[in-house]
């Protein structure tokens, strides 16, 4: 900062001493270089205005005219001048000289300028008395911004503290009590960072289905000295690698860590100059590594929490369809779906498991794999290796020895719909509703209507249904129910308009 000197014009500073790592004690000479002083938190010493500014505070050191040790240079006042008189006047336009005999009435604007002491008496030069008897500064008086973070006396001893930026004020005053000088100047303390570290350099989070970004990990900065984060100087920054999603902040001598979503990575960290090296490992928790199972009735599987080791609880939402052991293994007791949920601490996942029969698991295996490696060609679509909506379902059944309405050719999809509904198959209620409560099974198929093409109900496709997908936990803690298509993406349907039960 600029030191503000009373006297009519302003002096830089800067501090002459290199920034120490650590704490130690040090005496700073404070001249008309000094600007800014970076000290280290730990420091303590004492502050000293050189007495050779002495002449400065009344005089023109660097020798511009106007003003010199007590004297002025020659006898042409109003010519000699190094910039305070901007329009050559001869009159100081910025700065006013206030110690006793100069600009004694307190204002400009003498047509002549500054005469000697026998002009028209408009203005009187006095130049300060210098000699011994009366010397120009005969006291000095040091004060802080901010006592916590340098706490100065007053004849200028200092101890620096905390990490922060503050203004260190200095008043010089002669023999009389007048204040001669006033100046401040901006004081860096620094954090001793010399010695700090983490409180860990790694850490393992798990990203359950029902966890809710960000995941949060707090870091501790131990053995700093004098790190404040609210109004604090440290500089932060920090790089992610890739592979993990996350992002930091630092805040009371901590570094939280948010991370949002499943993934692992490093994070280097950086304090003024010192870098951190932190590893974060999210791992991700999956029920037997899928989120949709299929389990045929009569039969029993093992299930197992992928992503952690720790004890878990499991439980069934319909242990009539699916009922399982607290040791994870499942049986199906009879077709239909359950959500299975594996519960360890706060930290839930689960899956949906659809209880089937072996001749409908083969047809749902046969309709995916057909929708995923035929070609659709509504032409061709009997011939083996092609297919179209209705024949795909028509031929997947196939797999159960069932031909729909035909044993040669499989019907349009308008007929299908129309086939159902003679036959009972259409799925009554809400198919919101029936979706939402796992009534739907594998196996079903979605018609599409309202189309003006003068078939049943305007049916213009039609879809089959494979399952349903786990996909997560809404903030009330229900489960997120998605639905599974034999030549869609999932969750690529809504609720469909017309459903049947084949």
């Amino acid at each position: 900062m600029k030191g503000i000197i009373i006297l009519g014009f302003l002096m830089l500073f800067q501090m002459f001493m290199p920034v120490n790592a650590a704490a130690e004690e040090k005496d700073i000479i404070i001249d008309t270089s000094t600007d800014e002083i970076t000290l280290t938190c730990g420091d303590s010493g004492k502050f000293i205005l050189d007495q050779g500014l002495a002449d400065s505070y009344y005089g023109d050191n660097d020798n511009n005219g106007i003003w010199d040790n007590g004297t002025w240079d020659d006898d042409t006042d109003d010519t000699d001048t190094d910039g305070t008189d901007e329009d050559d006047t001869g009159l100081w336009e910025d700065v006013g000289w206030f110690f006793s005999g100069i600009y004694g009435d307190g204002s400009y604007g003498d047509e002549d300028g500054w005469d000697d002491a026998s002009d028209d008496g408009d203005y009187v030069v006095t130049p300060p008395d210098t000699g011994e008897d009366n010397k120009i500064i005969a006291s000095f008086e040091y004060s802080s911004s901010d006592s916590s973070a340098l706490e100065v006396t007053t004849d200028g001893s200092y101890i620096a503290k905390l990490g922060k930026d503050v203004i260190l004020y200095i008043t010089a005053y002669n023999s009389d009590g007048t204040v001669v000088y006033s100046g401040s100047f901006r004081i860096v303390v620094k954090a001793d960072l010399s010695g700090a570290v983490l409180s860990e350099t790694s850490h393992t989070e798990y990203w359950y289905d029902n966890s809710k970004p960000p995941l949060s990990v707090t870091v501790a900065v131990n053995g700093a000295k004098g790190l404040v984060s609210s109004g604090g100087n440290t500089e932060f920054d920090y790089n992610v690698s890739s592979g993990l999603d996350a992002e930091c902040s630092f805040a009371d001598g901590e570094i939280v860590i948010y991370a949002y979503s499943a993934g692992s990575g490093t994070i280097e960290i950086e304090l003024d100059n010192k870098t951190f090296s932190f590893t974060l490992n999210v791992k991700r928790v999956m029920v037997s590594g899928s989120n949709s199972l299929y389990l045929v009735k009569g039969k029993t599987k093992q299930m197992k929490l992928k992503g952690t080791s720790q004890k878990t609880v499991w439980t069934s939402s319909n242990p009539s369809v699916v009922k399982i052991t607290k040791n994870g293994r499942m049986k199906g007791r009879k077709t239909g779906n359950a959500v299975i949920t594996a519960k360890t601490g706060d930290g839930m996942t689960g899956c949906v498991v659809s209880v089937v029969t072996a001749g409908r698991l083969k047809v749902i295996k046969r309709a995916t794999w057909i929708g995923k490696h035929w070609k659709y060609d509504q032409q061709k679509r009997m011939q083996n290796g092609y297919y179209d909506c209705s024949a795909l379902v028509w031929k997947a059944y196939l797999k159960e020895k069932r031909y729909i309405m035909s044993k040669s050719y499989a019907p349009t999809a308008a007929d299908l719909g129309k086939w159902c509904q003679e036959h009972g198959k259409i799925i009554k209620g809400s198919n919101s509703k029936n979706l939402a409560k796992l009534k739907m099974k594998p196996g079903a198929v979605m018609f599409e209507t309202g189309s003006k093409n003068g078939r049943f109900k305007g049916i213009y496709h039609v879809e089959m249904f494979t399952g349903y997908t786990f996909e997560g936990y809404s903030y009330d803690g229900k489960a997120i129910i998605g639905t599974k298509w034999a030549n869609r993406p999932d969750n690529y349907y809504g609720s469909g308009d017309l459903w049947a039960q084949l």
